[in-house]
């Protein structure tokens, strides 16, 4: 499923069968483009700029809240959401660059918890089943 999430290129996706695990929606499409990013970042932690800085390596229309239309409060809510609930987690270095990391374990557990089988995508209901 992880690799499905992050092949969606130049669309911001909302799953919305994921708000079960990350509480709304603006976590859940800040989750999707942490997916999209890590994974194609060979699974590696990433840096990127809540807003726009004057920081060296900050690149004009690249930060959080450009890409996503996120006011800064609006970011800081749904990244504590995620990093609350061990999705993901984020570390600042010297030289004021925030990386983020997806917690590959729990993310694979919260998944499992909403999709049946995520190579076809199906979801569980969550009152009963369909008769």
């Amino acid at each position: 499923m992880i690799e499905i999430i992050a092949k969606d290129n130049d669309i911001i996706p909302y799953r919305k069968e994921l708000n079960a695990i990350t509480g709304g929606i603006t976590a859940t499409i800040l989750l999707q483009q942490i997916i999209y990013r890590f994974v194609n970042n060979g699974n590696k932690a990433f840096y990127k700029f809540i807003e726009p800085c004057n920081h060296e390596k900050y690149t004009e229309g690249d930060s959080w809240c450009e890409e996503l239309g996120f006011t800064r409060k609006e970011f800081l809510t749904a990244i504590n959401k995620l990093i609350d609930s061990k999705l993901v987690s984020k570390k600042t270095n010297m030289q004021r660059l925030t990386f983020y990391t997806l917690n590959l374990g729990d993310l694979d557990k919260a998944l499992k918890g909403i999709y049946v089988d995520a190579k076809k995508g199906f979801i569980k209901m969550l009152k009963g089943d369909l008769d």
